[in-house]
């Protein structure tokens, strides 16, 4: 879809969620409305800033793109694992209950339907 074409559709949302924070009748459905209308707006302007202008020379980059990635991954790396930690760690532990254990339905999947020592593939010695 063209830039254009993006800032008219974001323009309708906003002036959409503007009519809907006005008719609102409660006050939170409003404040989401006018947070909605306000995304756009600023979406609005971050687009139009990044138009390009006709008969502008484009400057190179003065820093490194694969500096910048890496460090957007690792980010990204460590705020998943720092969650993943937090649920399945931290929460538990302090509800005072198991997450998960091989005795649960789910996990249990590998188990022998035909009963036997409750293993479907030999276990290594």
């Amino acid at each position: 879809m063209g830039a254009i074409a993006t800032i008219i559709l974001l323009g309708a949302g906003g002036l959409g969620a503007l009519v809907v924070a006005a008719k609102a009748e409660d006050g939170l459905f409003a404040a989401h409305a006018w947070v909605v209308a306000l995304a756009c707006l600023v979406t609005i302007a971050i687009r139009i800033r990044a138009m390009p202008v006709a008969g502008a020379k484009l400057e190179q980059s003065k820093y490194l793109d694969g500096v910048v990635r890496a460090g957007a991954i690792a980010t990204l790396f460590w705020g998943t694992a720092g969650f993943l930690g937090m649920m399945y760690y931290f929460v538990p532990k302090r509800a005072e209950r198991q997450f998960a254990s091989n005795r649960d339905p789910f996990f249990a999947s590998n188990r022998d339907p035909s009963g036997g020592d409750g293993w479907a593939y030999p276990r290594s010695a």
